[in-house]
């Protein structure tokens, strides 16, 4: 892409090319290059964490081009990458993308958007002497599987001929023209004949409510987005694109029965109770495949805890994991085709959208008076709970206050924009401190029971076995060093959660 672009018309049967060729030949000649085709797809995570960072992907064959987004500079460029429908930032190791995509990508696989036809012309300006003073470019995008014809003309400068070029600029100036990039204008066309558009979804729960707006109002908004977010990723997760679409849907619907369990008596209380014992019903499905998945995206964390002579033994153990991970797939792509997920959003959101015959006692309180009532009592809960926590105490009391931890995080941020923006960031910030600590803990402490559950169904005689053993044994004796390091580093973090002036924050914005 080239640079220096600063109009771009958009050609229509209003403003056709004919029209501005018509135009620029009032004044200059015009020489047509030959054109150049090829077939372009574009490529972004499902979340646009390219677009986000400021950049457009697109390939051709086995070649890849990363874009600035806003300027349309080429920023690298790369070969011998296969095209898939899903693929990760490990497919460029070894090229000049992959310090890029590992620190951008993660866990995420960057996925077709849209295939084209792309066209390009240069139609070189010339003056009397026959010299080029001004390139005109014409682009052309015919979109796989739809009608849809995108067509682009821009001005490019050739060095030395600045007025010229104001004066083709001045000759098309009647033609309502674009500020934005050529390839950004592509991009979203084509992500447009997909029925999407750059920056459409994103995994953090991000929703605006008046704070005048009565409370069954309020949550029938959350909720509603919290509906609509696992149904855009049950198609993912059936097709297994990456483990993001099933972390993304859990979290959803973690965050529902979060909701329903914190804020009381503003939906029925049958319907609560329903909709609770469903969506339960609905994690439970999810989560085998879900805890294989954080243990397999591990392997190389657990491999560089061992020394060498006892890696051997992950690989018999990973294999294992990987086909049980395949077998537990099956099963939750089976349930989510059978209609039920979609059967239970649907009764969801008609439950949600329809007037309660008896309205609960808080449903026409204005949500922020709610809302910080439901944030309060929660903060008040996770003080207490860590205040009596000791280094003598059960795990299970971390635990108990990590959950606790995790509602009040929900609740902040279904209603963060009731709140001062800096005020309630800092709030949320200073608890996810916290959590952190406390999910560090519990997650050492999962695998730490996964990994003796497995060594324990072990049966001797095989080397294999013996040497998974010993690589297990290893990992056990590992992680429990890195979880007692965890615990002993709580009191510290705790102790910064409930400074004088971090209470002071949450009695200004939730007391009431």
């Amino acid at each position: 892409m080239l640079e220096k672009v600063t109009e771009v018309w958009n050609l229509t049967e209003e403003y056709s090319l004919e029209a501005l060729v018509e135009k620029i030949e009032g004044t200059f000649s015009l020489q047509q290059d030959e054109e150049y085709k090829k077939h372009v797809t574009w490529y972004d995570t499902y979340d646009w964490r390219l677009y986000e960072q400021g950049y457009v992907c697109l390939a051709t064959g086995s070649s890849w081009s990363l874009y600035s987004r806003d300027s349309g500079v080429l920023v690298k460029q790369v070969k011998g990458v296969p095209q898939k429908k899903a693929v990760f930032a490990s497919a460029f190791v070894g090229t000049d993308l992959t310090t890029i995509f590992t620190k951008l990508l993660e866990v995420r696989a960057l996925l077709p958007l849209q295939t084209a036809q792309y066209t390009l012309v240069t139609h070189r300006v010339l003056n009397k002497d026959e010299k080029t003073v001004v390139r005109f470019i014409v682009e052309q995008y015919a979109f796989e599987g739809t009608e849809e014809v995108r067509q682009l003309a821009y001005l490019m400068p050739v060095r030395g001929y600045r007025d010229e070029y104001q004066a083709v600029r001045q000759a098309l100036a009647p033609f309502p023209s674009q500020s934005s990039c050529p390839l950004l204008i592509g991009l979203e066309a084509a992500a447009a004949t997909t029925g999407r558009h750059p920056g459409d979804y994103s995994s953090k729960f991000n929703l605006s409510l008046d704070p005048d707006q009565v409370a069954r109002s309020a949550v029938t908004s959350i909720y509603t987005q919290l509906a609509e977010t696992m149904r855009v990723n049950v198609p993912g997760v059936i097709a297994d694109l990456d483990s993001e679409f099933l972390h993304d849907l859990r979290v959803a619907i973690r965050r529902t029965r979060s909701g329903l369990t914190l804020i009381k008596k503003v939906l029925p209380e049958e319907v609560v109770a329903r909709f609770k014992a469903e969506f339960k019903k609905l994690g439970s499905v999810t989560g085998p495949v879900r805890d294989l998945d954080v243990y397999l995206l591990s392997e190389e964390k657990y491999r560089k805890r061992l020394p060498a002579c006892l890696q051997p033994g992950l690989t018999t153990f990973f294999t294992t994991l990987q086909q049980e991970r395949q077998r537990q797939q099956k099963l939750l792509a089976r349930e989510l085709k059978s209609g039920r997920v979609e059967s239970l959003l649907v009764t969801w959101e008609k439950h949600l959208q329809q007037e309660d015959k008896e309205p609960a006692q808080y449903a026409d309180n204005p949500i922020v008076d709610v809302a910080r009532k439901v944030i309060y009592r929660r903060y008040k809960r996770v003080m207490k709970d860590g205040q009596v926590i000791t280094p003598g105490c059960p795990d299970e009391k971390l635990h108990e206050l990590r959950i606790e931890g995790k509602k009040l995080r929900y609740a902040m941020e279904f209603f963060r924009s009731l709140f001062p923006k800096e005020e309630i960031e800092t709030a949320i910030k200073q608890l996810k401190t916290l959590q952190n600590n406390l999910g560090d803990f519990n997650d050492l402490s999962v695998q730490r029971e996964m990994l003796l559950h497995t060594l324990e169904k072990l049966k001797p005689g095989s080397r294999k076995n013996q040497e998974m053993a010993a690589a297990l044994g290893g990992l056990m004796a590992s992680l429990a060093h890195e979880q007692q390091m965890v615990r002993t580093g709580f009191e510290e973090i705790f102790r910064a959660f409930s400074h004088p002036d971090n209470v002071g924050l949450y009695n200004r914005l939730f007391k009431g």
